[in-house]
């Protein structure tokens, strides 16, 4: 069956997860990303960074289609994001995993309720979703009891089962907003693994931090900064592969870094 003609099908080939031109976003009069060019591919791991107010949640969000672009084009797994219909945006949505700086939950929800809530209304039998919760649950290194209220955890504990829930997806794209702010060393390393595990299985990782260096030895490939966000690409000792990602930005300044991508074909997933 041939493919709508919204969309792109170099990008496909090519392995994008993400392919972003010419971005502006904002709330009201405030500008958050001003003619912004990003990209990230699948098996990939970008590292966006920059100062508090400079943008990189308001980029997650759009990444996530939960803000809207006033300008410019987007394209997810080679959509264009502005001309899908509402059940193909749903649909679109289901393949992208979301672990938020400060998550939601349905607060007097378990936390295994809150991980098998998109099992759930993806109509998974319940005898599998308890497996998978459970597996999950340990999976990241939750050290809570699963049918402990998630308005009881820890911030940290509520970090862990908002990346639990990301994952039950099986997302394509996964979108982590300071994924190991808040834990000792020790525990927000393992959160790390867990990512670059998921870029194993071709998912395409992006992480926001303010953390200029992350908690890891860092030789940065080929990356360029601005006063906004910026994209790292990091190597070495890094758990990582990291992919190719542009950001600029960051409350209308107006930055256009590049960042060349390290020749590395990805594996495709099947």
């Amino acid at each position: 069956m041939p493919r709508a003609p919204d969309y792109d099908e170099d990008l496909i080939r090519a392995g994008f997860a993400v392919k972003a031109t010419g971005l502006t976003a904002g709330y009201g009069d405030v500008v958050a990303l001003n003619d912004l060019r990003f990209e990230a591919r699948a098996g990939d791991v970008t590292v966006v960074s920059g100062h508090a107010g400079a943008g990189k949640t308001s980029l997650l969000r759009v990444l996530r289609l939960a803000l809207a672009p006033r300008t410019g084009g987007l394209f997810l797994f080679g959509a264009d994001a502005a001309k899908l219909s509402a059940p193909r945006r749903a649909k679109l949505r289901r393949r992208i995993g979301v672990m938020e700086e400060q998550p939601l939950f349905v607060e007097h929800w378990s936390a295994a309720d809150n991980v098998a809530l998109p099992l759930t209304l993806a109509g998974k039998a319940r005898r599998d979703v308890d497996a998978d919760v459970a597996d999950l649950l340990g999976f990241v290194g939750a050290g809570v009891e699963a049918e402990a209220p998630v308005s009881s955890l820890s911030a940290a504990q509520r970090k862990q089962v908002a990346l639990a829930r990301a994952l039950a997806v099986k997302p394509d794209l996964l979108l982590a907003d300071e994924p190991a702010a808040g834990f000792s060393p020790q525990a927000g390393g393992r959160i790390l693994r867990v990512l670059h595990e998921m870029r194993k299985l071709g998912t395409a990782v992006i992480i926001a931090t303010q953390d200029p260096d992350p908690p890891c030895s860092c030789s940065a490939l080929g990356s360029r900064r601005g006063h906004g966000v910026g994209a790292r690409l990091c190597g070495g000792d890094w758990p990582w592969r990291a992919g190719a990602g542009a950001v600029g930005g960051g409350a209308g300044d107006g930055l256009k870094p590049r960042a060349h991508r390290p020749g590395h074909r990805p594996r495709r997933r099947r």
